[in-house]
Protein backbone atom coordinates (compact mmCIF):
# COMPACT_ATOMS: atom_id res chain seq x y z
CA UNK A 1 0.00 0.00 0.00
CA UNK A 2 2.77 2.39 0.97
CA UNK A 3 4.71 1.49 -2.20
CA UNK A 4 1.65 2.16 -4.35
CA UNK A 5 1.13 5.46 -2.58
CA UNK A 6 4.74 6.54 -3.22
CA UNK A 7 4.55 5.48 -6.89
CA UNK A 8 1.30 7.40 -7.22
CA UNK A 9 2.87 10.53 -5.72
CA UNK A 10 5.84 10.25 -8.09
CA UNK A 11 3.47 9.87 -11.06
CA UNK A 12 1.46 12.95 -10.04
CA UNK A 13 4.66 15.00 -9.57
CA UNK A 14 5.91 13.93 -12.99
CA UNK A 15 2.62 14.89 -14.61
CA UNK A 16 2.70 18.28 -12.92
CA UNK A 17 6.30 18.86 -13.95
CA UNK A 18 5.63 17.86 -17.52
CA UNK A 19 2.55 20.04 -17.61
CA UNK A 20 4.54 23.04 -16.39
CA UNK A 21 7.57 22.48 -18.61
CA UNK A 22 7.86 24.69 -21.69
CA UNK A 23 10.83 22.97 -23.31
CA UNK A 24 10.94 23.34 -27.06
CA UNK A 25 12.13 20.19 -28.83
CA UNK A 26 13.97 20.58 -32.13
CA UNK A 27 15.13 17.82 -34.44
CA UNK A 28 18.69 18.17 -35.71
CA UNK A 29 19.13 17.79 -39.45
CA UNK A 30 16.66 18.62 -42.20
CA UNK A 31 16.63 19.10 -45.96
CA UNK A 32 17.22 22.73 -46.84
CA UNK A 33 16.73 24.68 -50.06
CA UNK A 34 17.62 28.14 -51.30
CA UNK A 35 20.76 30.13 -50.60
CA UNK A 36 22.22 32.26 -47.83
CA UNK A 37 24.71 35.08 -48.24
CA UNK A 38 27.36 35.61 -45.59
CA UNK A 39 30.59 37.53 -45.15
CA UNK A 40 33.67 36.03 -43.52
CA UNK A 41 37.10 37.27 -42.52
CA UNK A 42 40.46 35.48 -42.67
CA UNK A 43 44.09 36.51 -42.40
CA UNK A 44 45.71 36.58 -45.84
CA UNK A 45 49.31 35.73 -46.70
CA UNK A 46 50.03 39.46 -46.73
CA UNK A 47 49.06 39.69 -43.07
CA UNK A 48 45.89 41.70 -43.80
CA UNK A 49 42.53 40.58 -42.42
CA UNK A 50 40.54 40.14 -45.62
CA UNK A 51 36.76 39.97 -45.86
CA UNK A 52 34.66 38.38 -48.58
CA UNK A 53 30.96 37.87 -49.31
CA UNK A 54 29.88 34.36 -50.27
CA UNK A 55 26.74 32.70 -51.64
CA UNK A 56 26.00 29.44 -49.80
CA UNK A 57 23.80 26.86 -51.59
CA UNK A 58 21.86 25.20 -48.76
CA UNK A 59 20.99 22.07 -50.74
CA UNK A 60 24.65 21.27 -51.53
CA UNK A 61 26.54 23.30 -48.85
CA UNK A 62 28.74 24.68 -51.64
CA UNK A 63 29.94 28.29 -51.47
CA UNK A 64 30.56 30.78 -54.28
CA UNK A 65 32.74 33.86 -53.82
CA UNK A 66 30.89 37.02 -54.86
CA UNK A 67 33.16 39.93 -53.94
CA UNK A 68 35.69 41.24 -51.45
CA UNK A 69 34.27 43.42 -48.65
CA UNK A 70 36.15 45.06 -45.80
CA UNK A 71 33.17 45.95 -43.56
CA UNK A 72 31.48 43.50 -41.22
CA UNK A 73 28.04 44.27 -42.64
CA UNK A 74 26.23 44.25 -45.96
CA UNK A 75 22.57 44.45 -46.98
CA UNK A 76 20.64 42.54 -49.64
CA UNK A 77 17.83 44.35 -51.46
CA UNK A 78 14.29 43.01 -50.84
CA UNK A 79 13.97 41.91 -54.48
CA UNK A 80 17.22 39.96 -54.17
CA UNK A 81 18.84 41.63 -57.18
CA UNK A 82 21.65 43.58 -55.52
CA UNK A 83 23.54 44.17 -52.32
CA UNK A 84 25.37 47.11 -50.76
CA UNK A 85 28.64 46.90 -48.86
CA UNK A 86 31.90 48.68 -48.06
CA UNK A 87 35.32 47.70 -49.38
CA UNK A 88 38.68 49.39 -48.80
CA UNK A 89 40.48 47.68 -51.67
CA UNK A 90 43.31 46.28 -49.51
CA UNK A 91 42.56 42.70 -50.44
CA UNK A 92 41.26 43.28 -53.98
CA UNK A 93 43.21 43.64 -57.20
CA UNK A 94 43.13 47.43 -57.00
CA UNK A 95 44.90 47.57 -53.63
CA UNK A 96 43.57 51.10 -53.31
CA UNK A 97 43.33 51.17 -49.50
CA UNK A 98 40.41 53.60 -49.39
CA UNK A 99 36.96 52.73 -48.04
CA UNK A 100 34.10 53.14 -50.51
CA UNK A 101 30.46 52.10 -50.71
CA UNK A 102 29.65 49.62 -53.50
CA UNK A 103 26.55 48.09 -55.11
CA UNK A 104 26.86 44.49 -56.35
CA UNK A 105 24.46 43.32 -59.11
CA UNK A 106 23.64 39.61 -59.22
CA UNK A 107 22.52 39.56 -62.86
CA UNK A 108 25.88 40.82 -64.14
CA UNK A 109 28.19 39.93 -61.27
CA UNK A 110 29.58 43.46 -61.45
CA UNK A 111 29.84 46.15 -58.81
CA UNK A 112 29.78 49.94 -58.96
CA UNK A 113 30.95 52.53 -56.47
CA UNK A 114 28.73 55.24 -55.00
CA UNK A 115 30.82 58.35 -55.53
CA UNK A 116 31.78 60.92 -52.89
CA UNK A 117 30.99 58.64 -49.94
CA UNK A 118 34.01 57.76 -47.82
CA UNK A 119 32.33 55.15 -45.62
CA UNK A 120 28.91 53.74 -44.75
CA UNK A 121 27.18 51.67 -42.06
CA UNK A 122 23.77 50.35 -41.04
CA UNK A 123 22.53 49.86 -44.61
CA UNK A 124 18.74 49.46 -44.96
CA UNK A 125 16.93 49.08 -48.30
CA UNK A 126 13.52 50.65 -48.92
CA UNK A 127 10.69 48.12 -49.48
CA UNK A 128 10.77 48.73 -53.27
CA UNK A 129 14.58 48.18 -53.41
CA UNK A 130 15.07 51.64 -54.96
CA UNK A 131 16.66 53.51 -52.04
CA UNK A 132 19.32 52.78 -49.43
CA UNK A 133 19.27 54.42 -46.01
CA UNK A 134 22.54 54.39 -44.07
CA UNK A 135 25.01 56.23 -41.89
CA UNK A 136 27.47 57.99 -44.19
CA UNK A 137 30.68 59.95 -44.16
CA UNK A 138 31.27 62.61 -46.83
CA UNK A 139 34.73 64.05 -47.24
CA UNK A 140 33.30 67.60 -47.27
CA UNK A 141 30.07 67.44 -45.23
CA UNK A 142 31.21 64.96 -42.61
CA UNK A 143 29.15 62.27 -40.90
CA UNK A 144 25.37 61.97 -41.00
CA UNK A 145 22.43 60.03 -42.45
CA UNK A 146 22.16 59.55 -46.22
CA UNK A 147 19.77 58.05 -48.74
CA UNK A 148 20.95 56.75 -52.13
CA UNK A 149 18.35 56.76 -54.92
CA UNK A 150 19.19 53.88 -57.28
CA UNK A 151 17.51 55.55 -60.26
CA UNK A 152 18.99 59.03 -60.01
CA UNK A 153 22.12 58.03 -58.03
CA UNK A 154 21.59 61.16 -55.92
CA UNK A 155 22.63 61.07 -52.29
CA UNK A 156 20.58 63.43 -50.07
CA UNK A 157 22.33 64.31 -46.82
CA UNK A 158 19.61 64.20 -44.15
CA UNK A 159 21.18 65.61 -41.04
CA UNK A 160 24.47 65.65 -39.21
CA UNK A 161 25.25 63.25 -36.41
CA UNK A 162 27.46 60.32 -35.54
CA UNK A 163 26.04 57.22 -37.31
CA UNK A 164 27.37 55.04 -34.50
CA UNK A 165 24.66 56.51 -32.24
CA UNK A 166 21.91 56.53 -34.88
CA UNK A 167 19.02 54.10 -35.25
CA UNK A 168 16.90 54.11 -38.40
CA UNK A 169 14.55 51.98 -40.52
CA UNK A 170 12.08 52.48 -43.37
CA UNK A 171 8.36 52.85 -42.67
CA UNK A 172 7.50 52.95 -46.40
CA UNK A 173 9.28 53.98 -49.60
CA UNK A 174 9.25 57.68 -48.70
CA UNK A 175 9.50 57.81 -44.90
CA UNK A 176 11.77 56.38 -42.24
CA UNK A 177 12.12 56.50 -38.45
CA UNK A 178 15.29 57.98 -36.98
CA UNK A 179 16.79 58.34 -33.52
CA UNK A 180 20.16 59.76 -32.49
CA UNK A 181 19.56 58.99 -28.86
CA UNK A 182 16.22 58.15 -27.37
CA UNK A 183 13.61 60.37 -29.04
CA UNK A 184 12.26 58.81 -32.26
CA UNK A 185 11.33 60.93 -35.29
CA UNK A 186 9.66 60.26 -38.62
CA UNK A 187 11.59 61.66 -41.61
CA UNK A 188 10.24 62.30 -45.11
CA UNK A 189 12.95 61.69 -47.72
CA UNK A 190 11.70 64.16 -50.34
CA UNK A 191 11.03 67.13 -48.06
CA UNK A 192 13.41 66.28 -45.21
CA UNK A 193 10.58 67.16 -42.81
CA UNK A 194 10.92 65.77 -39.27
CA UNK A 195 8.00 64.74 -37.08
CA UNK A 196 8.53 63.63 -33.48
CA UNK A 197 6.56 60.52 -32.48
CA UNK A 198 6.60 61.21 -28.71
CA UNK A 199 8.30 57.85 -28.44
CA UNK A 200 11.63 56.85 -26.96
CA UNK A 201 13.74 53.75 -27.53
CA UNK A 202 16.58 52.19 -29.49
CA UNK A 203 17.37 49.18 -31.70
CA UNK A 204 14.34 49.85 -33.89
CA UNK A 205 12.88 47.57 -36.55
CA UNK A 206 9.72 48.22 -38.61
CA UNK A 207 7.61 45.30 -39.82
CA UNK A 208 7.02 44.67 -43.54
CA UNK A 209 3.52 46.21 -43.43
CA UNK A 210 4.93 49.44 -42.04
CA UNK A 211 2.31 49.65 -39.30
CA UNK A 212 4.30 48.43 -36.28
CA UNK A 213 7.67 49.23 -34.76
CA UNK A 214 9.69 47.05 -32.42
CA UNK A 215 12.11 48.83 -30.12
CA UNK A 216 14.18 48.33 -26.99
CA UNK A 217 13.93 50.45 -23.86
CA UNK A 218 14.01 50.38 -20.08
CA UNK A 219 10.91 48.63 -18.74
CA UNK A 220 11.28 49.58 -15.10
CA UNK A 221 13.38 51.41 -12.56
CA UNK A 222 15.55 48.40 -11.70
CA UNK A 223 18.76 47.62 -13.57
CA UNK A 224 18.50 44.85 -16.14
CA UNK A 225 14.96 45.77 -17.16
CA UNK A 226 15.85 46.27 -20.83
CA UNK A 227 12.96 44.85 -22.87
CA UNK A 228 11.39 44.81 -26.32
CA UNK A 229 8.20 46.76 -26.97
CA UNK A 230 5.84 46.85 -29.96
CA UNK A 231 4.50 50.24 -31.05
CA UNK A 232 1.48 50.58 -33.36
CA UNK A 233 1.82 53.59 -35.69
CA UNK A 234 -1.93 53.88 -36.23
CA UNK A 235 -3.35 53.39 -32.72
CA UNK A 236 -0.24 54.81 -30.95
CA UNK A 237 -0.46 51.85 -28.56
CA UNK A 238 2.65 50.33 -27.05
CA UNK A 239 3.06 46.94 -25.34
CA UNK A 240 5.73 44.60 -24.02
CA UNK A 241 6.53 41.72 -26.35
CA UNK A 242 7.48 39.12 -23.74
CA UNK A 243 7.06 38.54 -20.01
CA UNK A 244 10.71 37.73 -19.28
CA UNK A 245 12.00 38.44 -15.79
CA UNK A 246 14.12 41.27 -14.41
CA UNK A 247 17.47 39.57 -14.95
CA UNK A 248 17.04 38.98 -18.68
CA UNK A 249 18.10 41.61 -21.19
CA UNK A 250 16.42 41.70 -24.63
CA UNK A 251 17.94 43.47 -27.64
CA UNK A 252 18.16 43.74 -31.44
CA UNK A 253 14.56 42.77 -32.37
CA UNK A 254 13.97 41.55 -35.93
CA UNK A 255 10.51 41.10 -37.47
CA UNK A 256 9.79 38.05 -39.57
CA UNK A 257 8.67 39.05 -43.10
CA UNK A 258 5.10 37.86 -42.35
CA UNK A 259 5.02 39.99 -39.15
CA UNK A 260 4.00 37.00 -36.99
CA UNK A 261 7.24 36.67 -35.05
CA UNK A 262 10.03 38.79 -33.63
CA UNK A 263 13.49 37.29 -33.27
CA UNK A 264 15.85 38.92 -30.78
CA UNK A 265 19.03 38.48 -28.82
CA UNK A 266 18.76 37.83 -25.12
CA UNK A 267 21.29 37.52 -22.33
CA UNK A 268 21.28 37.26 -18.54
CA UNK A 269 21.92 40.41 -16.55
CA UNK A 270 24.47 39.72 -13.82
CA UNK A 271 26.19 42.66 -12.11
CA UNK A 272 26.06 44.80 -15.25
CA UNK A 273 27.67 42.01 -17.26
CA UNK A 274 26.13 40.17 -20.22
CA UNK A 275 28.39 37.14 -20.55
CA UNK A 276 26.29 34.88 -22.76
CA UNK A 277 23.96 35.65 -25.61
CA UNK A 278 21.17 33.61 -27.17
CA UNK A 279 18.63 33.95 -29.93
CA UNK A 280 14.94 33.74 -29.08
CA UNK A 281 11.76 33.95 -31.15
CA UNK A 282 8.45 35.19 -29.74
CA UNK A 283 4.97 35.27 -31.20
CA UNK A 284 3.78 38.85 -31.67
CA UNK A 285 0.16 37.88 -30.97
CA UNK A 286 0.71 35.92 -27.76
CA UNK A 287 4.21 36.92 -26.61
CA UNK A 288 4.96 33.21 -26.20
CA UNK A 289 8.54 32.07 -26.72
CA UNK A 290 8.64 29.77 -29.74
CA UNK A 291 12.39 29.15 -29.80
CA UNK A 292 15.51 29.74 -27.72
CA UNK A 293 19.02 28.71 -28.73
CA UNK A 294 19.83 28.21 -25.04
CA UNK A 295 17.64 25.11 -24.93
CA UNK A 296 20.01 22.91 -26.91
CA UNK A 297 23.21 24.81 -27.69
CA UNK A 298 26.28 23.96 -25.67
CA UNK A 299 28.39 26.61 -27.41
CA UNK A 300 28.98 30.06 -26.02
CA UNK A 301 27.05 32.36 -28.31
CA UNK A 302 28.57 35.81 -28.60
CA UNK A 303 26.21 38.75 -28.31
CA UNK A 304 26.35 41.76 -30.59
CA UNK A 305 28.18 43.57 -27.78
CA UNK A 306 31.16 41.29 -28.31
CA UNK A 307 33.27 40.19 -31.25
CA UNK A 308 31.33 38.40 -33.96
CA UNK A 309 27.68 38.54 -32.98
CA UNK A 310 24.57 36.43 -33.45
CA UNK A 311 23.03 38.59 -36.19
CA UNK A 312 19.80 36.62 -36.75
CA UNK A 313 18.24 36.76 -40.23
CA UNK A 314 14.87 35.52 -41.49
CA UNK A 315 14.29 33.72 -44.77
CA UNK A 316 12.04 35.61 -47.20
CA UNK A 317 9.11 33.22 -46.56
CA UNK A 318 9.48 33.49 -42.75
CA UNK A 319 9.99 29.73 -42.51
CA UNK A 320 13.59 29.78 -41.35
CA UNK A 321 15.76 31.83 -39.04
CA UNK A 322 19.54 31.80 -39.19
CA UNK A 323 22.08 33.00 -36.65
CA UNK A 324 25.80 32.71 -35.97
CA UNK A 325 27.49 30.62 -33.29
CA UNK A 326 31.12 29.78 -32.66
CA UNK A 327 31.96 32.73 -34.95
CA UNK A 328 32.18 30.47 -37.99
CA UNK A 329 28.99 28.42 -37.88
CA UNK A 330 25.60 29.20 -39.41
CA UNK A 331 22.61 27.85 -37.49
CA UNK A 332 19.32 27.47 -39.37
CA UNK A 333 16.12 26.70 -37.50
CA UNK A 334 12.52 26.23 -38.57
CA UNK A 335 10.14 27.54 -35.94
CA UNK A 336 7.16 25.70 -37.46
CA UNK A 337 8.86 22.37 -38.28
CA UNK A 338 11.04 22.35 -35.14
CA UNK A 339 14.24 21.54 -37.04
CA UNK A 340 17.78 22.76 -36.42
CA UNK A 341 20.74 22.62 -38.83
CA UNK A 342 24.32 23.75 -38.34
CA UNK A 343 26.53 24.55 -41.34
CA UNK A 344 30.22 25.41 -41.06
CA UNK A 345 31.55 26.87 -44.34
CA UNK A 346 35.18 27.02 -43.02
CA UNK A 347 35.71 30.50 -44.45
CA UNK A 348 36.70 32.32 -41.27
CA UNK A 349 34.81 34.50 -38.79
CA UNK A 350 31.27 35.21 -39.99
CA UNK A 351 29.58 38.51 -39.15
CA UNK A 352 26.44 38.95 -41.30
CA UNK A 353 23.88 36.64 -42.92
CA UNK A 354 21.14 37.34 -45.47
CA UNK A 355 18.68 35.02 -47.21
CA UNK A 356 18.25 35.15 -50.95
Amino acid sequence: MKKRFIVGIIFVVLVLLLGCTTKIHFTKGADLEGSVLFNAFERADTGNICGSIYDLDLSTSETTLLTSASSTEFALSPDGSKLVFVDDGKCSESGENKEKVFIYYFDSGKKEVINDIFDGSGFVWSPDSQKILFGCDFEEQGEGICVVDMETKTVPFLGEGDPLFAEFDWVDNENFVLSFGSTIQNVNVESGELQELSLQGMMMDVNSAGDKLSLVKQAGSEEGQVKIFIYNFESKDEKRLTTSGINTKEMNPLWSPNSKYVAFETSPYVSKSFSRGNVAVASVETGKEEFSSERFSSEVLVTSEGEGGLHPAWSLDSQYLSYISGRGKINIISVAKRTHNVIEPHKGTIHTIAWR
